[in-house]
Order: C-alpha cells, then sequence, then structure tokens
C-alpha cells in the first residue's frame, strides 16, 4: 500500500517501477562440483591439513563456470553481471546425518551461494563472506555475508 500510494502505481508495483542499486540473490543454488565425490573430499582433507586456497576446486565448480560464459540469472530489473566475493571456506553441502562430515554419496559443493549485482558506478563491496560450520539446522551449513553500499 505505501509504495502504491508512494509512487502512485496502479495495483502492485513491478520490478521495472524501481530501478535498485544493487541486487542480491542467494540462497541454495544447486551447482555443484563437477569431480568424483572421492577426489573432492580428499582435496578437502588436504587443505584441511595443510591450509592453501579452494582454487583447485573452485575451478570445477558449475556456478564460477556459468558465470564466466555469461550464462547466469537474467532476473529483470537487475544488472549483469553477477559477481560472488572469493570463496574462501569449506563447501556448504551435503553434510552427513550427525554433521561431523560429508555425506558419503554426494560430493561435497558450494551449492550456497550469495551473488551481487550493481548499477554501473554503485559500489557494492563485499566486506565479508562466509559460512558457519557450528549452526546445525539442515543438510547445508548456512552461508552469510557482509556488504558495503
Amino acid at each position: 500500500r505505501i509504495s502504491r500510494r508512494l509512487f502512485n502505481l496502479s495495483k502492485r508495483p513491478r520490478v521495472q517501477d524501481f530501478v535498485p542499486h544493487a541486487c542480491f540473490w542467494l540462497g541454495d543454488l544447486n551447482y555443484r562440483v563437477e569431480l568424483p565425490r572421492e577426489e573432492v573430499v580428499d582435496k578437502i582433507e588436504r587443505l584441511r591439513r595443510s591450509g592453501g586456497s579452494f582454487g583447485g576446486l573452485l575451478v570445477h565448480d558449475q556456478l564460477l563456470k556459468e558465470m564466466t560464459m555469461g550464462r547466469t540469472f537474467g532476473l529483470s530489473g537487475c544488472h549483469e553481471p553477477w559477481m560472488e566475493a572469493k570463496i574462501e571456506f569449506l563447501p556448504t553441502y551435503k553434510l552427513n546425518e550427525d554433521r561431523s562430515g560429508y555425506d558419503d554419496k554426494r560430493a561435497p559443493a558450494w551449492c550456497d551461494r550469495i551473488l551481487h549485482s550493481a548499477l554501473e558506478g554503485a559500489a557494492v563491496t563485499p566486506l565479508s563472506y562466509g559460512s558457519d560450520c557450528v549452526l546445525f539446522t539442515s543438510d547445508h551449513h548456512p552461508v552469510s555475508a557482509v556488504f558495503g553500499l
């Protein structure tokens, strides 16, 4: 009601009636790592022991491949390209029933993501991007991000 009165819109606001400076797309986007489960788990265990980046795994990430090819979400009213802060956390899916490790059947993956896009000249700065590995609410670890606007 408020937006109808403020913007003198007919029945309800439409996306094209507003030009957002920034858009955020988040949730279980269900993209996977295109490697066999054993290989993903082995790489994760080596990284846990020695540190380092997830770059060797992320090159096999379906979403990053799609973003590189410009084949992501064409949402009306939002701006291309979609961006993602650097992933420096363990895969968020799929956890086993007691949440002590990854499922025995599925390859761990970064299914849970937070993407952003902005108008040219609008500043959207990722300040943090991570996953909470101690909060157990499902077979996924929750993901969070903080942005400067």
